[in-house]
């Protein structure tokens, strides 16, 4: 009788020790590689893109830019009292001696005793006058005025496109040297030489 109540009872704790078992293993798993990958690691980021900054484009300038003065033989139609031309001192191209790009020259020179005004067009040269100098605009063209420190001296030169224009005056007023800058007008070739006769070689004898 013994031995017959026995093997029920170890059969139960045969079972109840695999349930153990089992039970036991299931709390001692280790957790699955992927899900202590995804704790423990950060998630990568890409690195932030630095955008350059789009390059500036420098507008130009909304200021008008006055315009300069083509070639043009000029004669004024106003001189100081006395004035008078000097062509001995004065000299002018001839038709031949014009450049290809109908550059001329020409230099008239009005004088009254110790005053003179000399007028300078083309492919001339201004002179050298070391003063101050101050820009202005006369009628509608841009110029440099100077004058010199003794002030019995001024120049003034138009900006032009071709050659050059200037005005220069010895014991003349800075008034007047204006009011003859402001006066001058357009002449022909033709008639520009005809004001200057016995014209010979470019220069009057």
């Amino acid at each position: 009788m013994l031995k017959r109540s026995l093997v029920p009872l170890l059969f139960v704790l045969l079972c109840c020790s695999a349930c153990g078992d089992q039970q036991f293993g299931a709390a001692q798993s280790p957790s699955s590689p992927a899900s202590t990958a995804g704790a423990s690691r950060p998630t990568p980021r890409p690195r932030p893109t630095i955008a350059r900054q789009p390059a500036v484009m420098t507008q130009p300038s909304s200021v008008p830019t006055p315009p300069s003065i083509s070639f043009a033989y000029l004669w004024p139609s106003y001189l100081p009292s006395g004035l008078q031309l000097s062509a001995s001192e004065s000299q002018i191209d001839r038709p031949e001696e014009v450049g290809a790009a109908g550059l001329g020259f020409y230099i008239f020179t009005f004088s009254n005793g110790s005053s003179k005004i000399i007028i300078g067009g083309g492919a001339v040269d201004h002179f050298l006058l070391p003063g101050v100098d101050r820009r202005l605009t006369i009628g509608s063209r841009p110029a440099t005025l100077t004058t010199a420190p003794n002030n019995n001296q001024r120049q003034i030169i138009f900006d032009q496109r071709q050659g050059q224009l200037f005005l220069f005056g010895t014991n003349v007023s800075e008034a007047d040297l204006l009011h003859v800058a402001e006066s001058l007008q357009p002449l022909s070739p033709t008639e520009a030489r005809r004001r200057l006769p016995q014209s010979s070689g470019g220069s009057a004898s």
